[in-house]
């Protein structure tokens, strides 16, 4: 079953060296999967509703507790 949304908050999805084109509409875009490849993040959640159980577009895995040291 493919999420309502993708996760992307991490930093890494950004890339401040410029635009671009997504690789599923041609568009400009800052955006970057997990694998660097240019892609809004609305492309790439209808790419995955699109095709069930693949992995070329996922979320950033959930935010670990963090770890305190007595």
């Amino acid at each position: 079953m493919t999420p309502a949304g993708l996760v992307w908050s991490a930093p890494a999805h950004y890339d401040h060296r410029g635009d671009r084109p997504c690789a599923l509409c041609g568009r400009p875009t800052p955006l970057r999967s997990h694998a660097r490849e240019p892609a809004h993040k609305v492309c790439a959640e209808q790419w995955a509703a699109d095709h069930p159980g693949t992995d070329r577009f996922v979320s950033d895995p959930p935010a670990g507790r963090r770890r305190t040291h007595a």
